[in-house]
């Protein structure tokens, strides 16, 4: 970021976007750990000097180039710029593009992610321009500009600095008190490289431009002036390159100190309610129907605090599928700097998705059908979206006097509809599963009591697996003791007065990356081997989607 043009100020973020050559999107990450995880401890902090360099070398070709053409440019303007480097085998990268603003091109995502990390360095860029509006603010700066004032006109060299000039050196020195994520890139205490020497040389305009002898010594004065005043931890050569002491070494990273969330990522984006604040830990949205998933990234205030979601072990990120109704997240703010993760703060959003719109049952109405919704096409052989259900009662109920021999027979979805050709004249609450040419009969209690004793019922699936088992167990039981929203494996011991075991795993972990993502048959063998040492029954019946499989 070019905050002065003339002179020349620039500061540059933490962060940029790297692609490797066996990448083929580009990623947001810390270019100081980036160099020491590709280069070691040791190089790491040449390549990122050489890398300032060079731009350095960029930024003072172009401001001396156009010094006699523009010498009405704004002082105190700022702009974002991003530069695009090329690495080969060596530490010294090629500059290939020059753009104006954030320009985040090759991002997996950039729409989202993407949009997070601008906002970041945004947030950031804004913290380093404008100071707090505070009164300790307000008096400290004017003490500092009386400082500078004062020390102006007495030099030995008998150099005095103009208004806009001392209004310059103040706001450099505002900026060089708070750099947050930024580092000094231009002035620094080091000496101009020969490329800068030769342009300053060449260009005759330069004195006059703000790149010459007199102000530029004195910025280049404050800023080692300022950078001898910070403490460091190590005296190493990474005091001389202007930025704070990293150490790539985790087990001197810092504690959580501040257990807050900096901000809650939504895609869509949610309406919160409260409008979220960091000091704020439950919130509550609302979601229409046709919402069944929801992107959620928390971000933490403070580095040295991880986030996750559900659990100790949850992800960072996650795609959460949203049912009907009420659905919990919790986000954990957890300090791993230690032997054992711990949870400091925890944050709960509630999400409330609509049910389907519909209309209430009419006397008249018409029976429709349908095998998959058009918006989600599983089989792409078989027709999708309401049809004129055949073969049905005014009920609703099929004619055919046949039970079903099993319950993996052909069927539809029925609703009522007041028109087959709009699904919002329906009254979805309705809405059942019919097999085409029998009927499912349902059992009494004490049958389905009877029935279930000494078996194991193993439930594999989504959510609407899990609501298919609670329905089980309520009619099993007569109620439902226990009702969980679970993304894992959960087991429940008592069901039919302890003589019926039924378990659940969900699937697929979706907040998995996709290649750590157990298959299937990992999955069901490792809920199977679960319940198989939990105790010891005559039976044992799988269900995916709803659907027995084993018996």
């Amino acid at each position: 970021m070019v905050t002065s043009v003339m002179p020349l100020t620039a500061f540059i973020h933490h962060t940029g976007l790297v692609r490797t050559h066996l990448e083929k999107n580009s990623y947001p990450t810390k270019l100081l750990g980036f160099f020491t995880e590709r280069l070691g401890p040791t190089l790491c902090l040449p390549a990122y000097e050489h890398m300032n360099q060079v731009i350095d070398d960029v930024l003072t070709a172009a401001v001396l180039a156009t010094a006699e053409s523009s010498s009405q440019r704004c002082r105190l303007c700022f702009q974002m710029l991003t530069f695009t480097l090329h690495y080969d085998a060596s530490v010294y990268p090629v500059v290939v593009k020059v753009q104006t603003g954030l320009c985040f091109d090759g991002m997996k995502d950039p729409d989202f992610d993407g949009q997070i990390t601008k906002e970041y360095i945004l947030e950031d860029m804004l913290k380093l321009l404008f100071p707090p509006c505070t009164s300790e603010n307000s008096s400290q700066s004017a003490e500092d500009a009386t400082i500078i004032k004062s020390g102006g006109c007495e030099r030995s060299n008998g150099l005095c600095v103009a208004a806009d000039e001392l209004q310059i050196l103040l706001q450099f020195y505002e900026q060089l008190t708070r750099p947050g994520s930024f580092d000094m890139l231009f002035p620094r205490s080091s000496h101009f490289s020969d490329l800068q020497h030769d342009l300053i040389q060449r260009f005759p305009g330069a004195a006059h431009s703000g790149m010459g002898a007199g102000l530029m010594v004195l910025l280049e004065g404050l800023s080692s002036s300022y950078t001898l005043r910070i403490p460091t931890e190590s005296k190493d050569d990474s005091a001389s390159l202007g930025h704070k002491k990293w150490s790539p070494d985790p087990s001197e990273s810092e504690r959580c100190a501040e257990p807050h969330l900096r901000q809650i990522y939504t895609d869509p984006p949610l309406l919160l309610t409260p409008p979220f604040k960091p000091w704020v830990k439950e919130y509550h949205s609302e979601v229409p129907f046709d919402i069944i998933t929801i992107r959620i990234r928390p971000e933490p205030t403070s580095m040295h605090c991880r986030v996750r979601l559900d659990d100790h072990n949850g992800p960072r990120m996650a795609n959460y599928p949203i049912g009907l109704g009420n659905s919990r997240i919790n986000i954990l703010v957890m300090d791993e700097s230690g032997m054992e993760p711990v949870v400091i703060t925890i944050y709960t959003l509630h999400i409330f998705r609509e049910s389907r719109p519909s209309l209430p049952m009419f006397d008249e109405y018409v029976m429709c059908g349908f095998i998959q919704d058009c918006g989600l096409v599983v089989r792409p052989n078989q027709p999708c979206g309401l049809e004129p259900a055949l073969g049905l009662g005014s009920s609703g109920k099929p004619q055919a006097a046949q039970p079903c021999p099993s319950g993996d027979q052909p069927g539809r979805w029925v609703v009522p509809c007041l028109s087959c050709s709009d699904n919002r004249t329906c009254d979805w609450r309705e809405v059942t599963w019919q097999p085409d040419y029998c009927y499912h009969p349902l059992l009494k209690q004490p049958q389905l009591q009877k029935c279930m004793m000494d078996r194991k019922v193993l439930f594999i699936g989504d959510s609407t697996n899990r609501g298919m088992m609670y329905y089980l167990m309520e009619r099993v039981n007569t109620t439902l003791e226990d009702w969980d929203k679970a993304h894992d494996t959960i087991v429940y011991h008592n069901v039919n007065q302890g003589r019926t075991l039924i378990s659940y795993s969900y699937y697929p972990q979706f907040w998995l990356h996709t290649s750590q993502r157990p298959t299937f048959q990992t999955a069901l063998q490792q809920l199977i081997e679960r319940c198989l040492y939990v105790c010891v029954c005559v039976c044992v019946c799988v269900c995916v989607c709803g659907l027995p499989l084993v018996h």
